[in-house]
């Protein structure tokens, strides 16, 4: 009896020692296909979906997420690749709109090098004019915003003094009425041609008589006057010394014709 009793103790041991590996084998293969399925059905998925949002973040937008499951990681690679195709687009719409700002910048640049060009050679030409100008701003009282050498030379003024005055108030114009119709007329049509008006000279000289010429300009983006002077002065005075030469000539024609006349009579 003894000896069945230890003999069904072994068996027993034995039985329970195979029992244990079995479970232990069934637990480590459960744990195996636990592992092999959740690498398949999650680890890798989220992979994939991680190794495509690097490739968005580093900015290729080009390769689409490839996914066919219907999951919810399906769901989540669909989104990210619509975001993808969202994203793309505006980048894309971005990249032109850069370059049309690119376009427009130099397009602009060109202008302003122009534009430089233009009042670089509109100040060479104004400065070295023979002709006697001034440069005003248009409306308020038509204060004078620059003039040339010739113009200095002309009326015997500085530049320091008439520059940023107003001809209401400089002394230039003799009589106050020619000025007003003279901007009258140059408001009506943006021009006026050799219009004779009286005007005072400095260091006490004789006044003299100027025909101005001038129109409306654009200048740095601002509506400008410019008005050229012509002392005339002279030339009127031998005109008029000529019809008065004339004008006795004629009646010592007449004269003289009659007296001729009366001779023949007698």
């Amino acid at each position: 009896i003894e000896m069945t009793t230890t003999r069904v103790k072994r068996e027993f041991l034995v039985d329970l020692s195979k029992l244990g590996m079995a479970s232990l084998m069934q637990v480590v293969i459960s744990f195996i296909f636990i592992l092999v399925l959740l690498e398949r059905r999650m680890i890798r998925p989220l992979r994939d979906l991680q190794s495509g949002t690097v490739r968005m973040a580093s900015g290729d937008l080009d390769r689409p997420f490839h996914w066919f499951r219907q999951d919810e990681f399906g769901h989540l690679a669909n989104g990210l690749d619509s975001m993808r195709q969202n994203l793309a687009a505006l980048l894309s719409e971005r990249e032109q709109k850069n370059k049309e700002l690119e376009y427009e910048l130099q397009e602009r640049k060109r202008t302003e090098a122009a534009l430089v060009f233009s009042q670089a050679k509109f100040a060479a030409i104004f400065d070295g004019s023979p002709v006697a100008m001034t440069v005003s701003h248009i409306g308020g009282e038509y204060r004078v915003r620059d003039l040339n050498g010739a113009w200095e030379r002309m009326f015997h003024r500085s530049r320091a003094e008439i520059v940023d005055s107003s001809g209401t108030s400089n002394g230039v114009w003799r009589n106050q009425a020619d000025r007003d119709a003279m901007l009258a007329r140059l408001t009506q049509s943006g021009y006026i041609t050799d219009t004779e008006v009286w005007m005072c000279r400095g260091d006490a000289l004789a006044d003299i008589l100027v025909a101005i010429t001038g129109r409306t300009i654009m200048l740095d983006g601002e509506s400008m006057l410019i008005l050229a002077y012509e002392d005339v002065t002279e030339k009127r005075r031998i005109e008029e010394e000529i019809r008065a030469l004339n004008s006795t000539l004629v009646l010592r024609v007449q004269e003289r014709t009659l007296e001729l006349t009366e001779a023949l009579e007698r």
